[in-house]
């Protein structure tokens, strides 16, 4: 797997994987109250590409990632089409109007996950994206 970069008709960067399946990856589903949803972890090393929608007008996600001892912390991931490559922890922006995508690199047996630290208000949250092989 070979994983560039380019500039889309927008001026935003962004990821290109050349060479590998995706894998569907589902880390929360309609959720409405706190929880630590699905975690997700790769028998080998791979890139997480995930998008956050839903209905709700507010949400709290914490990415979080667990290695062998299988506690987790704070992870930071990048948003998708920052072009400083700010990595957060933790983000309250996406929904079904304004979906926020994010890329995470998961190494071989951690688990990532999506938490949802503070309960979504008026509606639901949705987790989900494409892993592949690095």
């Amino acid at each position: 797997m070979r994983k560039t970069y380019k500039t889309n008709a927008s001026g935003q960067i962004e990821t290109v994987v050349v060479g590998s399946l995706a894998n569907v990856v589902i880390l929360q589903t309609n959720a409405v109250l706190v929880g630590n949803g699905t975690p997700y972890t790769p028998a080998s090393p791979e890139t997480l590409t995930f998008e956050i929608s839903g209905t709700s007008t507010s949400r709290t996600i914490v990415f979080e990632l667990a290695g062998p001892k299988g506690v987790y912390v704070a992870h930071p991931a990048i948003k998708v089409g920052d072009t400083t490559y700010t990595a957060v922890a933790s983000t309250t922006l996406g929904s079904d109007t304004s979906p926020a995508s994010y890329e995470v690199d998961i190494p071989a047996n951690y688990s990532f996950r999506a938490r949802i630290s503070v309960a979504p208000e008026g509606g639901d949250v949705d987790v989900s994206g494409w892993a592949v092989s690095q």
